[in-house]
């Protein structure tokens, strides 16, 4: 709940969905069920095995993972939107 309280105030913002930087982008044939992060190339999910889909992992090529902010569920879609906003990744060192 702290991504949807963290975001829900924000003046102006009108999008339900926000990219997260998770992809399958170029992802082999058989593989579409393996999300990397981009910020880190590492596997979605590699390092705890949290992953949080709204229903299972989808099995389409091409796609990128974004949250809905009324549940922060992760859905996928399209990766060239212009209706979505981003998320974006604190710096550790901040």
């Amino acid at each position: 709940m702290a991504y949807t309280t963290a975001l829900s105030p924000i003046e102006g913002v009108d999008s339900l969905e926000f990219w997260i930087a998770g992809t399958n982008l170029g992802a082999k044939a058989g593989e579409y069920d393996k999300y990397y992060w981009i910020t880190n190339d590492r596997p979605v999910g590699n390092l705890n095995e949290f992953e949080n889909w709204f229903e299972e992992t989808p099995f389409i090529p091409n796609v990128c993972m974004a949250t809905y902010l009324g549940s922060a569920k992760w859905i996928y879609g399209d990766c060239v939107t212009p209706k979505s906003g981003y998320a974006c990744e604190e710096s550790q060192d901040v």
